[in-house]
């Protein structure tokens, strides 16, 4: 969409952060700024990339750049406002599993996303608000809100795993959970022209 550009800042966490610092350190900025460029795909162009707080230990990285959407004067668009997460796949394959899940650390990840509907064009559609529980005990949950209020589309994503470690027989439980967020994640928005 020529003319459509957007600014995006992540905040990385701890661990995140030190696997940043360590790539960049290895290979570089322009490496990072090319697996981004990547996971967009051939509509997004990354510019103006910028790492901070790379030598602040102790603070978490962020990183700035700006988006361009190339797609030009298309009728319909179909777009997906979660424009980039590791969890728009599921990261349990296997259908059984013999032992224990072992997650490296705990997950608690924030998305918010909030866009202006361009001049010309109407939001036809956007996804439907959801909360996904593993258990009662809300052990792992993702909470998905989407609103349109004033010509702005504001989508926030939440995701956090309480645990660690699960059981061989609550495998099958933690891979649903994964895979409906997978798929949530995969929902598009369609902008129409007027």
């Amino acid at each position: 969409v020529a003319g459509w550009t957007g600014s995006i800042t992540h905040r990385n966490g701890y661990y995140a952060s030190g696997q940043i610092r360590e790539k960049e350190k290895k290979e570089g900025a322009g490496a990072i700024q090319d697996e981004l460029a990547a996971a967009f795909g051939e509509d997004i162009k990354v510019d103006s990339f910028r790492l901070d707080k790379l030598d602040q230990a102790e603070e978490p990285v962020l990183m700035n750049y700006q988006v361009r959407f190339l797609k030009a004067g298309q009728d319909i668009i179909y777009m997906n406002p979660v424009l980039i997460s590791q969890f728009r796949q599921n990261p349990f394959k296997s259908a059984d599993r013999s032992y224990p899940v072992e997650l490296p650390y705990k997950i608690s990840q924030l998305y918010t996303f909030s866009m202006e509907i361009p001049e010309g064009y109407r939001l036809d559609e956007f996804p439907a608000s959801a909360l996904i529980r593993f258990n009662e005990k809300d052990e792992a949950l993702f909470e998905y809100k989407a609103e349109l209020k004033n010509g702005t589309l504001s989508v926030s994503c939440n995701i956090e795993v309480q645990r660690t470690n699960f059981s061989p027989e609550e495998y099958k439980g933690l891979r649903d959970f994964f895979a409906k967020i997978a798929a949530k994640l995969d929902e598009q928005i369609v902008l129409k022209k007027k």
